[in-house]
């Protein structure tokens, strides 16, 4: 098992460089067969090397929040601890606009956490649009996921934190 992926990765390598070199896309097949035994036993890996430009800008999502995001990517919610989503000016053949705006929290009730989707009800799942969610002071800090999924369920996701302002007060 380790040498499937030991052989698989130098393929790989081997097939960016000459990427690098040439251009291009590859096709890396490895297929390995037991030695010790007369049956049909075999491990395969295959990975396509190339460029992925194409898929990329085929769907990208695009996240607006108010409050904006900071330079590290997280949101700082304000004392009324409402943030708004923005996910329309996402690129692609976007079927769904996806946001889970707590991880930790399993707003479905199915037991899992990591599947919810809290803005299905809204219009916003459909369009991107503007989505507000409150949140309380005591779910925060969090994460929030979002992603959108196109028609082929290709997906390009976010995984973002989200804490409370807090305004410390000196005292003189």
């Amino acid at each position: 098992d380790y040498m499937t992926g030991y052989l698989g990765a130098y393929g790989i390598m081997l097939a960016l460089a000459k990427r690098a070199k040439e251009g291009g896309s590859y096709h890396v097949s490895l297929v390995v067969r037991s030695s010790d035994t007369q049956e049909v036993e075999h491990s395969s890996v295959e990975v396509l090397v190339g460029d992925s430009q194409k898929f990329i800008d085929s769907l990208q999502l695009e996240l607006e929040t108010l409050p904006s995001a900071n330079a590290e990517g997280g949101v700082v919610v304000s004392k009324d601890l409402s943030v708004h989503y923005i996910l329309n000016n996402s690129q692609g053949d976007i079927e769904k606009y996806v946001i889970d705006a707590d991880i930790n929290i399993d707003s479905d009730g199915d037991g899992n956490p990591k599947n919810d989707i809290d803005n299905i009800s809204d219009t916003s799942y459909l369009s991107g649009e503007l989505w507000k969610y409150t949140y309380t002071e005591e779910s925060l800090p969090t994460a929030a996921r979002v992603y959108v999924v196109d028609s082929h369920q290709a997906k390009s996701e976010k995984l973002f934190l989200l804490w409370l302002q807090r305004i410390q007060r000196m005292l003189h």
